[in-house]
């Protein structure tokens, strides 16, 4: 029976090895982590290969645990064996169990083990005790809670179930995150004002887990919650959250009261761009004085006195002409431009190719009537009814001067 901590027993020969390696340092391991299946359970402290005692939670539904380890350069892992009552191998009537590195370790409810194994090498040993200990499924204690930018009156105590918090102005909202005790626990907050009035609830909250590393120093193994509260300038308000047991037989309460800090009189408004009090808002924006900060003009305003009272619209641009009529009630006015106006280079492009297709159709006019005055042997005669073209009279035809009634009295020209 060995107590945790201890070296191994070496016999002579193992005193005489120990004396020929002085000098070479004591073996180290180079990994350490526990698992629950695929499940992570964390160490603490982290592991470093100089720490040589740790502890690890198991949540409620966690019943075995399974260690995971390797040593640095030709050490070996020797001596394995396991304390199974409340982690102490002095204890009276128990069984000190020695096993195999790689079989899992049943764990009862609230039960506490001390698993522990040599590192040996040059016949050196170094000998690494993990307290391993199970939850009982009841536990509604948090294993940490903060607020982002506020600071918690007094420290965090899991055992401590009410805090005041002070909150800077230049933060909106209340980031409350919240670290589970066990895997299993869940999270019901509600935020109310000073007359107990509920304002906002969030039944679950945003479930965040946290970032898993692997093989040197564990993983991680408690996911957090996170709720996002708003909280107005000089006001109060109360965060209750209620955690449910891993076994959803127990309730646990906590509270934050948070409090906002308000502006000075001589600086009553709080510009949310800067995040500091101001006597005077930025452009495109106008005091509230009901909530006592800057808040945005209507969208197509550049400067307002207040949400529907414009009084500066933006410049006009290549698509739209603004104006500030009276009859609109201190609202812009946005009027199309003409499609001229809107696309001038396409406007340009086009009267440029109807004026070209213009000149080349009276080009093509004019090199016709060119033609045709070109042609040599063709002159303008006069026809007469009864005349072919060369002038006599035709063999059917009488040769009077009675004009034919066909042709409407008129003369008729040829080529």
């Amino acid at each position: 029976r060995r107590s945790s901590g201890t070296p191994a027993r070496m016999g002579p020969w193992r005193w005489l090895a120990a004396l020929s390696s002085l000098g070479a340092g004591e073996p180290l391991l180079e990994h350490l982590y526990l698992k629950f299946d695929s499940q992570p359970v964390d160490l603490q402290p982290k592991f470093s290969p100089t720490i040589a005692k740790y502890q690890a939670m198991l949540d409620w539904k966690m019943s075995r645990f399974a260690v995971r380890a390797g040593a640095k350069g030709d050490a070996v892992i020797n001596n394995i064996f396991l304390c199974p009552k409340e982690g102490n191998c002095l204890k009276e009537q128990q069984q000190v169990a020695l096993l195999a590195f790689t079989e899992a370790v049943p764990v009862e409810e609230g039960q506490i083990v001390l698993f522990a194994f040599d590192v040996m090498e040059a016949g050196v040993a170094k000998t690494y005790t993990l307290e391993v200990r199970r939850q009982r499924g009841s536990e509604t204690a948090l294993r940490h809670l903060t607020v982002m930018g506020g600071k918690l009156d007094p420290h965090w105590d899991a055992k401590i179930r009410k805090y005041d918090v002070t909150l800077p102005r230049s933060l909106d909202t209340a980031s409350v995150t919240a670290e589970l005790g066990d895997g299993g626990q869940n999270m019901f907050a509600t935020l109310s004002d000073r007359s107990g009035r509920r304002l906002q609830e969030e039944a679950e909250g945003e479930l965040v887990p946290r970032g898993r590393r692997l093989v040197e120093s564990g993983e991680f193994q408690y996911p957090t919650k996170d709720y996002v509260f708003p909280i107005p300038l000089d006001t109060t308000r109360a965060v209750d959250i209620r955690v449910t047991s891993a076994d959803g037989s127990h309730k646990g309460y906590y509270a934050l009261i948070i409090t906002r800090e308000g502006c000075p009189q001589e600086r009553n408004i709080f510009d949310p761009l800067s995040k500091e009090c101001v006597r005077f808002c930025a452009t495109g924006f106008f005091a509230n004085d009901m909530v006592g900060r800057c808040e945005r003009c209507k969208i197509g305003c550049v400067n307002c006195v207040g949400y529907r009272q414009c009084v500066q619209c933006p410049p006009d641009n290549r698509q739209y002409r603004f104006a500030l009529p009276d009859y609109n009630n201190g609202t812009c006015v946005r009027t199309p431009r003409p499609f001229w106006e809107q696309h001038p280079e396409q406007t340009a492009a086009a009267c440029v190719s109807a004026f070209c297709i213009l000149v080349f159709f009276a080009g093509l006019v004019g090199f016709a009537c060119s033609s045709a005055q070109a042609r040599p042997g063709v002159k303008l005669m006069m026809l007469r009814p009864g005349t072919n073209g060369a002038g006599g009279t035709s063999s059917d035809e009488s040769d009077s001067s009675e004009e034919d009634p066909r042709w409407g009295g008129a003369n008729r020209f040829a080529y």
